[in-house]
């Protein structure tokens, strides 16, 4: 499908471009090979077509309106011609528009972190940039030095972070870099190479753009009729592929692995199309190894390839804790390796515990994304609270947080520090600029010239998020003319006092007045509400800091998004439709509030801390064992405890699937009791113990969830 949308953009173009061409009395259309375009004529739309994806072409044409100050259709080459610097980094083009070679006074080009490869600038001349001073191409797809790049005689260029055979480039991984097969084991040659060749990554850990390899359209399968699950596209082409591919020493014409004589291997290499043979940064080695089952030295050779491969490893690309199991796991087997009494249960068992860490490695964060990380926190500083509305600088602030958190975590892995960046840029991208207009402070002079008279006097501003209010005085409401402050605030320092007291109420709308004292009278008071409430009746409560409650002031309507209150001092209020007892929230654990329990995961151990951190409000949840005594932040939960909120009487029930008897472990014993209860020699009657013995969710405690216990309790699963 990517194909086929290429191949339609570029005839679309190309009709887009005849259709521009200017007729020329005299001359035949076929001997017009470009027009001679004037400064004030309208820049073809095919000039703009990047030839990428539909969010690639709406980010560049968003950067090229945001710089010209024009719609695409209406840019000239006047406008081109004047553009001095672009920058479009990060905006995943496969190629480049052509309208580029005719910014002449272009000066700083940046087309870093995009997909481009070598033949990306095929179309685009860029010596017709003659003023360009700066050029970045770094972070792409390149497998070797344009030649453009190196006759442009340009101050500043940066190519780093490619697939060029040079320092401080990426290269291509495949991983697992080692298949074993052995004597008399069957191979799907085709399904092999496919799984090969999708099992090859960037050194950075992140996968290959699909003009390299398409998972979706993997080549080998067109002699494998058998092979349905595989879309047969024999003629799709790819530019990663086999350099050496031929086992017929080793595996016969049924598929078979046969061969003989001792254990052997062959090197298979893959390379990127477009990559010389001298250039190790487009190329991964695979090696696979026929092993005879009969050879007593197999499982040793295994193991010692399998070091070979571990030592290679570097700490710097995984996650802390899962590279402190794996290099364990590594000396152990490099010990029994060299231990000369190692019998064939040790060497396996150190084979099977290296496969398993190697397997559980996971991908840590390299220097570049690290730097990536600390940039991002580092901008983040320069924005400011008070420019944004509060809605937006709330999601702002809770990226950053994240961003901090993952820089902060030795175990945080590429998947993690991706999703960071990506919610921080979305975040970034959705900040809304304050509309906060504030009223000047009202002095006493305007309450005393309408003091006792039928006459009023009105002050009006715009919260942070945009929404309007207006106040009202008359003067026959003024009972002590002074100064005060008309500010009004949709938020509140009390808000998350107010939150854990009130319920967990989404729709609530805190409205928190500058003036925490007297009015100077009775003022009737507009609020715009309509990010919360339609048309109806709702409640209004003032917050009482000091004695933490909430008073109940009355019902409010609210009409065509407005409602109006009347009222004489300041301070906190807030309107809600419905005020719920407090909830437990989590998404973590299932919380059924019907029968009052919170269920963690089966194989999942928390302690109560991490419980706590796990629920919204945690901090203010009090955790009790089942005898009823409090329990510390570093006891691991059972079935059985308690959780019960702040201000609240109704407790929740702890269910730990697996563990039966409630000591905060999973067990044999555990299994034990449902194997008693199933042959009636035990009643298990609490619904927590019941709930805790149900461990595969079926709805019934039977013995084969005791089998599922006993074999987590050994290791088994």
């Amino acid at each position: 499908m990517a194909k086929t949308r290429k191949i339609l953009s570029v005839l679309t173009a190309a009709a887009i471009a005849v259709s521009s061409v200017p007729a020329v009395i005299g001359v035949p259309v076929a001997a017009v090979t470009e027009p001679v375009y004037q400064s004030s004529d309208y820049v073809p739309l095919s000039m703009f077509d990047t030839d990428s994806s539909r969010e690639a072409q709406e980010q560049f044409e968003k950067t090229i309106i945001s710089a010209t100050r024009k719609s695409i259709g209406d840019i000239t080459f006047s406008d081109l011609e004047r553009l001095t610097s672009l920058n479009l980094s990060g905006m995943k083009l496969e190629n480049l528009p052509r309208c580029i070679e005719y910014m002449a006074r272009l000066r700083t080009l940046n087309l870093s972190n995009n997909l481009l490869r070598n033949s990306s600038f095929g179309n685009v001349d860029l010596n017709n940039c003659i003023s360009l001073t700066s050029i970045d191409i770094s972070n792409n797809y390149l497998t070797s030095v344009p030649s453009w790049y190196v006759s442009m005689d340009i101050a500043t260029k940066k190519i780093s972070g490619n697939l060029i055979n040079t320092t401080g480039q990426r290269s291509i991984t495949a991983t697992p870099s080692t298949y074993y097969f052995m004597k008399g084991e069957t191979i799907n040659e085709n399904a092999l190479k496919n799984k090969i060749l999708a099992s090859v990554k960037m050194s950075d850990g992140t996968a290959l753009p699909e003009f390299f390899y398409d998972p979706n359209f993997p080549p080998y399968n067109e002699d494998d009729p058998e092979d349905t699950d595989v879309i047969d596209d024999a003629d799709y082409y790819h530019s990663l592929d086999f350099e050496v591919w031929d086992l017929s020493k080793y595996v016969d014409k049924e598929h078979t692995v046969s061969f003989t004589g001792k254990s052997a291997s062959v090197d298979v290499v893959v390379r990127l199309y477009g990559g010389s043979l001298g250039n190790p940064k487009t190329a991964a080695t695979v090696k696979i190894y026929f092993l005879d089952g009969d050879d007593p030295s197999t499982t040793k050779v295994r193991l010692e390839t399998l070091i070979d491969e571990c030592n290679d490893y570097q700490k710097s690309d995984y996650a802390e804790t899962s590279w402190t199991n794996f290099e364990a796991a590594l000396k152990t087997a490099t010990t029994i390796l060299a231990y000369d009494n190692a019998d064939s249960e040790m060497i396996r068992d150190a084979l099977t515990g290296l496969e398993r860490a190697k397997n559980a490695l996971v991908d840590g964060i390299s220097a570049d994304t690290k730097k990536v990380l600390t940039d991002l926190i580092s901008i983040s500083s320069s924005y400011k609270e008070a420019d944004y509305s509060a809605a937006s600088w709330a999601k702002f602030a809770a990226a950053v947080a994240r961003l901090k958190e993952v820089s902060a975590d030795t175990d945080a892995s590429v998947s993690d520090a991706n999703s960071a960046i990506k919610a921080y840029q979305e975040a970034q991208s959705g900040l809304i600029a304050t509309s906060l207009s504030v009223p000047d402070k009202a002095p006493k002079s305007d309450f005393d010239a309408i003091y006792g008279e039928n006459k009023t006097v009105t002050y009006s501003g715009v919260t942070r998020d945009g929404y309007k209010y207006k106040w009202t005085f008359n003067g026959k409401d003024i009972t002590d003319p002074k100064a005060f402050d008309p500010e009004i605030k949709y938020e509140s320092a009390n808000e998350e006092a107010i939150r854990l007291k009130v319920g967990s109420a989404s729709d609530y709308q805190i409205i928190s007045f500058a003036e925490t004292g007297t009015f100077p009278g009775k003022a009737s008071i507009t609020l715009d509400v309509s990010g919360k409430y339609t048309n109806g009746t709702y409640r209004l409560y003032k917050w009482d800091a000091s004695a933490k409650t909430s008073e109940l002031i009355g019902d409010v309507t609210v009409k065509s998004g407005s409602v109006t209150l009347s009222l004489d001092e300041g301070g906190d209020y807030f309107i809600s439709s419905v005020l719920q007892n407090f909830e437990m929230i989590s998404n973590n654990f299932a919380i059924d509030h019907s029968k009052l329990t919170i269920s963690s995961t089966f194989k999942k151990k928390y302690t109560v801390r991490s419980f706590k951190d796990s629920l919204e409000n945690g901090d203010s949840v009090t955790v009790r064992k089942a005898d009823g005594t409090a329990a510390s932040d570093s006891d691991y939960i059972a079935t059985g405890m308690t959780a019960t909120a702040a201000g609240s009487s109704t407790s929740y029930t702890v269910v730990v699937p697996g563990d039966i008897d409630g000591d905060g472990n999973i067990t044999a014993l555990d299994a034990v009791v449902i194997l008693r209860a199933v042959t009636g020699e035990v009643t298990i009657d609490a619904y927590a113990q019941k709930a805790a013995g149900d461990v595969n969710g079926d709805g019934w405690v039977r013995a084969d969830d005791a089998v599922s216990i006993l074999k987590y309790s050994i290791g088994m699963e």
